[in-house]
Order: C-alpha cells, then structure tokens, then sequence
C-alpha cells in the first residue's frame, strides 16, 4: 500500500481551515463586561484576608477520636435502623 504525501497535504489543510474558523467563530461571540457583574458595595471593598492553607485544614481532632465518633454515630444509626426495621415487620396487615 502507498501512501500519498498529497493526502496528508489536504488533511492539514483540512485541519487548518477548520482551526481558522473556529478561531474566528469564537472571535464573533459577545463577551459580557465584567464590570457590570461586580455589586456597588463590593467594587470599593478591602480585599479578604489572606489565611494559611495550614490553619484552614488543620485538624483539631486527632484522628482516632474522630474514628471512634464516626464509629459511635454509625453504631447509633445502625441500631435506628434495626428497631425501625423491626417495628415495620411487625405492622399489622
């Protein structure tokens, strides 16, 4: 089998021709202003203050405590679940 070099020159002309429209297609759309989105109290605001990722997302639990409750609630839940269960199957019909 051969392989034609025009046929890769037509597929990147293909390729070129669709890339240029899209660019100029994208070129034509209306971007709204971005001014006209920010709210008066907040165009004059003090910027947020800026906070440590490490203070964020500390964690102020040690990790087995936060198992042991996490165990406990799903504990409790479980037992919810099996007395409801249980007043369901005695319903009468």
């Amino acid at each position: 089998m051969i392989i034609r070099p025009t046929a890769q020159i037509h597929t990147r002309g293909w390729l070129a021709l669709c890339l240029i429209g899209l660019l100029g297609t994208a070129g034509c759309t209306n971007v709204p202003k971005l001014d006209a989105t920010i709210p008066d109290h907040l165009r004059d605001a003090d910027y947020p203050k800026l906070v440590r990722l490490d203070e964020v997302f500390a964690t102020t639990q040690n990790p087995r405590e936060q198992a042991e409750q996490i165990e406990k609630t799903l504990e409790a839940r479980r037992r919810r679940l099996q007395s409801r269960a249980q007043r369901l199957q005695n319903l009468p019909e």
